[in-house]
């Protein structure tokens, strides 16, 4: 007996109250994947029909003048959302607008595709698609280092790649890939210590031997958008330069698979010291998808709009 395959159903919230728009694009790229080219009027009656009119279409108030300003309706917010990933990624970005419906671009090749790829972390993770021995957030923390290792040295310290090692093997090792001398004793830490928050260690190690070198110790999260604030601060700069043994505070960063809207984006970046990589900087950066998010991938691409 053939399994029902999973649905990708319509959920204005799954990915937060922060994650509206991105939820709806999403949505309307994964239907256009399954050959279902999405208008703006088709976006406007399924709000309607879903009963989302009524739902606040902005969340972030940029600007004093702004705060008076009608926003925009969200289905016109959410066109905004795929016209950026449009402009910014270029050929990277597998979607068209034929006629005004989204459709996927004739001859692109999904499988292989970087935004394809972070796109169905995105959805698998929200719509909890099964993924067989794969889960979307080891994949992403695969996604974070490899997007990464084309800019510097990058390894993943996550628990999902630890392999059985307690913390300060890993720490070492993880250290010693990118050019660095973790501390033999790593203190303060917890006696449990797992990850210490930090899922990726990257930077620039200058090659004379000397200490002072650019590092950044990094969160990747699925999570929805009122996690995000939170996990940005798992990291402690300061923790991670004595672990280091560095003479500079490493910078802080986060890791997501969703496109983060701009007001959002400010907002986060506004009230930490911490800097945001969302799928357009991941898709950018990425050369080739990992051997651990095909499955990932496999398991969206055959789920049902």
């Amino acid at each position: 007996m053939t399994a029902t395959p999973p649905l990708i159903d319509p959920q204005i919230d799954i990915y937060g109250t922060d994650g509206r728009t991105g939820a709806l694009a999403d949505l309307l790229e994964f239907r256009a994947i399954k050959g279902h080219g999405m208008s703006l009027a088709d976006l406007v009656d399924l709000i309607d029909n879903m009963g989302w009119t009524r739902k606040p279409t902005r969340q972030i108030i940029t600007a004093a003048e702004d705060e008076d300003d009608a926003a925009d309706p969200l289905a016109e917010q959410t066109f905004s959302l795929i016209d950026e990933r449009r402009e910014v990624l270029g050929d990277r970005y597998p979607f068209e607008l034929v006629l005004g419906q989204l459709h996927v671009k004739e001859g692109f090749d999904l499988p292989p595709s970087p935004y394809i790829a972070v796109l169905a972390i995105t959805i698998a993770h929200a719509w909890k698609i099964n993924c067989g021995a794969t889960t979307p957030e080891a994949a992403l923390e695969s996604v974070v280092a490899a997007a990464l290792k084309t800019r510097m040295a990058a390894v993943e310290l996550g628990t999902g790649s630890r392999a059985g090692k307690s913390f300060v093997d890993h720490l070492r090792e993880g250290a010693a890939a990118i050019g660095l001398s973790a501390s033999p004793n790593p203190v303060s830490r917890r006696v449990r210590a797992q990850d210490s928050g930090v899922d990726t260690l990257a930077g620039h190690v200058w090659a004379d031997g000397r200490p002072g070198h650019w590092v950044f110790i990094g969160q990747a999260t699925c999570g929805q958008t009122d996690t995000w604030a939170k996990k940005l601060t798992e990291p402690k700069p300061a923790l991670w330069r004595e672990y280091l043994q560095e003479l500079l505070t490493p910078q802080r960063f986060l890791a997501v698979p969703h496109h983060v809207d701009g007001n959002f984006f400010r907002f986060l970046h506004q009230q930490d010291e911490g800097l945001i990589v969302d799928r357009l900087r991941l898709v950018l950066a990425l050369e080739a998808i990992t051997d651990s998010v095909s499955p990932v991938v496999a398991a969206v691409l055959a789920s049902a709009a």
